[in-house]
């Protein structure tokens, strides 16, 4: 250690108060950043551990249709494990499902981790006589196979258009047989969760089962890498990369990496961390760079002095950043510590919560070391502390010796800064006098007081703003719903029967603890047409269509049962009369819609601008004998409708073809519309039932017992779709036992009832509003500790280096009540100094964190009143705090001692 190390170290020591605070904030500092970083790392690794959890830990998946290629893929040097799962073939069941109608016949290691396969009852087959069948199957079974029964179907390979078909490819209809078909039995040993879409594709039009051995027709190999970022490099080097599915699931959490583009969720976590990391930097950039321009300005005349006698400027700048260099890796291994005790204890704490959100993952959540993050951040603090360092450096050799040892530069005393306001004479007396003229021949040393505490209310203000917007993505993301389950009918004919809905949806209210219900269904009209003299600004603004009539931005028929279409008209103060006439029924327009903005965002409109009744138009297609409508097509500016030949187009489908537009018959679209009067009896804007439906557009609402009126309306309408979806909706006082009882019994009535608990998925949303508030405030609270301890050395330390100033005050008779009042004002002086640049900053950088953090939700501004209101007292409170705890010092000082210092 040279003599200008040993220097500064004896200076660090000498002045161990200011020292120790900014250690302490090097600490904090450090404590952070590792927070964030490791933090942020392991929540992704818990992502993705509740993914290879549920799923298996393959990256990806290839579908070989010989043995050879799949040896090639699993042999590749990238490759780091390989499972190898046999396709036995294809057998045709009778299945309700229409999309599935095949076994898929699969044999492999079952236990392997790469893919997961959960047994919910029996146990895994022990031969290839024996199978497993997945748990959904049974919805789709007229009468389900029970464990230990036997199963016989003709196994054989799919083929189609005179190809070998694989589980990719789509089903077919009437073009696909099963060929080499030998007749199979086997035993059914047990049922398994079914695969997650990531191991079985969407399109495979089989159900997945397992067996254990047999003869192979294909193979499924199913890989991880001993490197994701080679990720590209092995899909080259693959036989058929059509045949490579990715498991988008966990290799999304590496697209960055792989060139591609984050997800929402990953954009949220990388863009929070590095929200949180800037705001670290700038609290730890203002504590660093405040405490060594106290410093540097205490020493300026030793400085003068050792420039004096030869000292280079690479000398004086090596001692700054020494002393810099040294609180950084004094601070570091601490700070370390300190994050990650903090990190590991809110992840415990967080673990259960979080394994909530996560639907059948048990994956614990917990503090996982990354080395390379802790270098990382280590690096950034250690930037960050010789960054905050360089400009006092850079202003301790900038001045020539004399000027450092006489301080020119600390104290400027212009004719024009001597001035003090009357009013600061009559408010506060000859202290408040001291005090103004204390600030003008010092500015200096009261800017960079006033700028830390500034910097102290942005990073509060500003992490407080962030908190507060999301918590408002999330309110507006996410729908409130009376309800707690949900039970959709799917109606095996084209129209609904009233009689079925109503048996069902009894049964259903019957179950458990059901306290009230609904439900609706929907349809679709060709297209509604309105007068452009009753949409709003804002709905006008959402087509470029001109006429006396055009069409509505987006609008459906949604039919909703008697009773809650007769409360939605007594919350509306209407009567019931003409709104269940079969003739000519009226229906209510829900008038709120979130449409799409220019820029892409979402608003939320109003549609039309009258409360009275009016007519809207369904722009219906007349229907051509022989001819089936094919869409339309604009040709010189004139809109005409496609028709094409019944047989064309059944010729057509059964070659798998796009139709040929020259083959259409078109005729102008003038010609072959009808306009279908609705007539609307009230405009409503906000009604919970229909909210509770989850529709974010405007709608005609009609009570369900006039869903055949409005469809015998619409029979001209070619293109009128009526959904054969009913959904109902009850509300429960337990919601999961009431699920339960509901689930089962719909498995015993029928396979086309599906059974959701929403309240579980809601309260899932719940518990993630509470993660994102505790991580939050957590935060907060720790800039807040930075902060304090910026403004505490900041404050204590300028005091300490102007207790010559005071001692001579002192000595010539000023009084400690006089003392203290001074402080007292230079504390308010330091506050509202600090406030007036502080408040619009922080409410420009809330400005700015509102657009970036509300996507494409358009809502208003808001400004974090309270964030602001708690700024303004802490800051009065700590710089109180810092001026009694520094007074106090003053005044136990030995006045003589204090008059020889010669550091102000």
């Amino acid at each position: 250690m040279n003599i200008f190390a040993r220097y500064a170290a004896r200076t660090m020591k000498k002045n161990h108060t200011r020292t120790r605070i900014t250690w302490i904030g090097m600490i904090l500092s450090m404590a952070l950043f590792t927070a964030v970083i490791e933090g942020a790392f392991s929540c992704v690794q818990w992502l993705k551990n509740s993914v290879r959890e549920q799923d298996g830990s393959f990256e990806a998946v290839y579908h070989a249709q010989d043995p050879d290629s799949a040896k090639m893929v699993a042999d590749d040097k990238e490759v780091r494990e390989a499972l190898m799962m046999q396709i036995n073939g294809w057998a045709k069941i009778p299945s309700a499902n229409d999309y599935k109608p095949y076994l898929l016949i699969e044999s492999g290691d079952l236990n392997s981790s790469l893919l997961k396969v959960k047994l919910t009852s029996g146990h895994l087959p022990e031969n290839e006589n024996e199978i497993i069948l997945p748990e959904n199957m049974k919805s789709y079974m007229a009468d389900p196979y029970d464990i230990g029964e036997s199963l016989t179907v003709d196994v054989g390979t799919r083929t189609g258009n005179g190809k070998v078909m694989s589980d990719l490819d789509i089903l077919d209809y009437g073009k696909e047989e099963i060929v080499d078909a030998a007749a199979k039995t086997y035993t059914v040993t047990g049922y398994y969760e079914r695969l997650s879409t990531e191991a079985e594709s969407l399109s495979c039009p089989g159900f997945t089962v397992f067996t254990k051995g047999g003869d192979a027709i294909g193979v499924n190999v199913y890989v991880t890498l001993k490197n994701i970022r080679h990720l590209k490099s092995f899909m080259q080097r693959v036989p058929d990369e059509s045949m490579l599915r990715l498991h988008s699931d966990l290799t999304r959490f590496d697209e960055p990496a792989l060139g591609g583009v984050s997800d929402g969720l990953l954009a949220v976590i990388r863009g929070l961390a590095a929200i949180l990391l800037a705001l670290v930097m700038v609290g730890s950039v203002s504590l660093i760079y405040n405490a060594f321009t106290i410093s540097v300005s205490e020493r300026q005349k030793e400085y003068g002095l050792l420039k004096s006698i030869g000292a280079s400027r690479g000398q004086i700048r090596s001692t700054v950043l020494f002393e810099a260099l040294m609180t950084g890796v004094a601070g570091i291994i601490p700070g370390i510590a300190v994050g990650l005790l903090g990190t590991g204890i809110t992840l415990h704490l967080m673990s259960g919560t979080l394994t909530a959100l996560r639907s059948g993952s048990t994956a614990p959540l917990h503090l996982i070391i990354s080395w390379k993050g802790l270098l990382l951040a280590s690096a950034i603090c250690m930037a960050t502390v010789l960054t905050a360092a360089w400009i006092p450096a850079h202003r301790a050799i900038r001045a020539t010796p004399m000027d450092a040892i006489r301080q020119k530069d600390d104290i400027r005393i212009r004719k024009k800064s001597l001035r003090t306001p009357r009013y600061i004479k009559k408010l506060f007396g000859l202290e408040g006098v001291l005090t103004s003229r204390n600030f003008q021949r010092s500015r200096k040393r009261f800017r960079t007081t006033i700028l830390s505490l500034s910097v102290s209310v942005v990073l509060f203000v500003s992490a407080s703003s962030f908190s507060l917007y999301l918590h408002k993505i999330m309110q507006l993301e996410y729908s409130t719903n009376p309800y707690d389950i949900m039970v959709q009918m799917v109606s095996n004919s084209p129209v609904i029967d009233a009689s079925s809905v109503n048996e069902v949806y009894d049964s259903m209210k019957s179950c458990g603890d059901v306290t009230s219900g609904m439900y609706y269904s929907a349809a679709s009209p060709y297209q509604l047409l309105i007068d452009p003299s009753l949409l709003t600004a804002e709905a006008l603004q959402l087509t470029d269509s001109k006429g006396s009539l055009i069409p509505l931005h987006s609008s459906q028929f949604i039919f909703v049962d008697d009773d809650s279409f007769r409360q939605m008209l007594r919350d509306n103060g209407l009567t019931e009369t003409e709104y269940f006439h079969t003739d000519q029924p009226l229906g209510l327009f829900y008038n709120t819609e979130l449409a799409v903005n220019e820029d892409g965002k979402t608003k939320e409109i109003q549609v039309v601008r009258s409360s009275r009744d009016f007519t809207v138009y369904n722009r219906a297609i007349r229907q051509m004998e022989g001819m089936i409508y094919g869409g339309s097509d604009t040709i010189n500016g004139e809109e005409y409708i496609l028709y094409y030949d019944d047989d064309y187009i059944q010729s057509m489908q059964e070659e798998g073809k796009s139709l040929d537009p020259v083959r259409a018959k078109k005729i102008l679209a003038d010609q072959v519309q009808i306009l279908i009067p609705f007539r609307i009896g009230a405009v409503i804007s906000s009604s919970e039932i229909y909210e509770s439906i989850g529709y974010r557009t405007s709608g005609i609402i009609y009570p369900m017992s006039m869903l055949d009126a409005v469809a015998q309306m619409n029979q001209a309408d070619s293109q009128y779709a009526s959904s054969n979806n009913v959904w109902m909706q009850f509300a429960a006082k337990d919601h999961a036992s009431t699920a339960k009882i509901m689930t089962d019994a719909a498995n015993e009535m029928s396979s086309s009832l599906t059974v959701t608990d929403m309240t579980a998925s809601k309260q899932q949303e719940e518990s993630f509003v509470f993660m994102i508030s505790a991580l939050s405030y957590a935060f907060i609270t720790l800039i807040a500790l930075i902060a304090t301890a910026n403004i505490f050395n900041t404050i204590s330390t300028n005091l300490q280096l102007r207790r010559k100033e005071f001692a001579m005050l002192r000595s010539v008779g000023m009084t400690m009540k006089s003392f203290r009042k001074m402080l007292y004002e230079e504390c308010l002086l330091y506050g509202l100094r600090s406030l007036i640049i502080s408040i619009p900053v922080s409410v420009l950088v809330t400005y700015g964190i509102y657009l970036s953090v509300r996507n494409k939700l358009d809502f208003g501004f808001i400004l974090p009143w309270k964030a602001i209101l708690i700024a303004v007292i802490a800051i009065f409170a700590s710089v109180g705090a810092a001026m009694l705890y520094g007074g106090r010092k003053l005044a136990k000082e030995n006045l003589v001692e204090a008059l020889r210092n010669e550091n102000a």
